[in-house]
């Protein structure tokens, strides 16, 4: 887990999977241009597996006094293993549930995820 001022970051688990698909079948969580991500529990299952086998990780963001689940975030490799000696770098994300935005919370997820 990581912890910051507001929020901490936890693992995702399968147990998450459910609120994950809701989530993902909310056009206003993703914004109306990126909403491609999958669309049956066991596809998300699929995606937070794949994501600990790539070189990435998938985070709840949750609000530390609260518990509330915030959004997503995490980071990944983009270029294939064979590449990693060339390109060896990782990309930083994050998706914050429309409630929660403009309140730092994208900005303290990507300080954590870098630190």
């Amino acid at each position: 887990m990581l912890i910051g001022e507001r929020i901490s970051l936890r693992v995702a688990t399968k147990s998450d999977a459910e609120m994950l698909l809701g989530w993902y079948n909310i056009p206003e969580y993703w914004g109306d241009f990126y909403n491609v991500w999958p669309t049956s529990i066991e596809a998300v299952e699929e995606r937070i597996r794949k994501w600990h086998e790539n070189e990435g990780n998938l985070y709840i963001i949750t609000d530390r006094a609260t518990s509330e689940p915030m959004g997503t975030g995490g980071y990944y490799s983009p270029h294939a293993a064979s590449y990693r000696t060339v390109f060896p770098d990782f990309e930083v994300w994050y998706h914050v549930r429309p409630q929660f935005r403009r309140q730092g919370v994208a900005s303290q997820t990507a300080r954590l995820l870098i630190n």
